[in-house]
């Protein structure tokens, strides 16, 4: 008897440990398709995001060269995962030149305005150490010269001050105190708010600004407060 009762309490073990197995593989069977499903899920979610943003890189990108913004580009979107969308357009010039792709080398030379020089003076627009509607004089007393008194800070960032757009003051120095001289002796071309055009010595003059009223230097100004 004992030995039957031993048999028969093997036999009940060997069964259970069997259906414990078996429930444990279903499971894990479950949560792989579960997973899988998920997966799948978002393949699919990203390739019909993927193509979202292209067509609507497209519709910009086209749009802005049959504006004449500018000649051509190559525009890449992505995240941590890897590439999502890539579309080009137009040409690299105006005449006839390639078409632009992921191995062009672009000239990104002003984006240094944009993100650095013009980011820094809406910071102390914003907190009120700036008048957008003030003189430049007001932060730049030294700049002097027929008309400058009605130039505002508005005037520099909208590119409506009636400075030129360029000088080539490289070919006279490269000295940066005289290279600041040959700017603020720079005379105004046209009346503020007449016309815009794009200035990069009305870019330096926000600079100044920047510098005046932080009493720090661009670069560090922006290191601390922008980059």
């Amino acid at each position: 008897m004992n030995n039957v009762a031993t048999s028969t309490l093997q036999v009940v073990c060997a069964t259970l440990l069997l259906g414990g197995v078996a429930t444990a593989d279903a499971q894990s069977s479950t949560k792989s398709r579960n997973t899988e499903t998920r997966n799948r899920a978002a393949r699919v979610a990203r390739v019909a995001l993927a193509r979202e943003l292209r067509d609507s890189i497209a519709h910009v990108m086209r749009a802005a060269v049959d504006d004449h913004a500018f000649p051509g580009a190559y525009a890449v979107v992505g995240d941590s995962r890897g590439l999502l969308a890539a579309y080009s357009v137009g040409h690299l010039d105006w005449a006839k030149s390639p078409v632009p792709d992921r191995h062009t080398l672009w000239d990104l030379a002003s984006l240094t305005k944009v993100l650095g020089t013009t980011t820094a003076l809406a910071q102390l627009v914003e907190s009120g150490k700036v008048d957008l509607n003030a003189p430049v004089q007001r932060y730049v007393p030294d700049w002097t010269g027929a008309g400058k008194e009605s130039v505002t800070v508005r005037h520099l960032l909208t590119h409506t001050s009636g400075l030129p757009a360029f000088r080539p003051y490289d070919q006279q120095t490269h000295n940066a105190d005289s290279v600041a001289a040959l700017i603020f002796a720079t005379a105004l071309e046209r009346a503020p708010g007449d016309s815009m055009i794009y200035s990069d010595i009305g870019a330096f003059m926000m600079g100044r600004i920047v510098e005046n009223v932080s009493g720090q230097r661009l670069d560090k100004y922006l290191s601390a407060h922008v980059f």
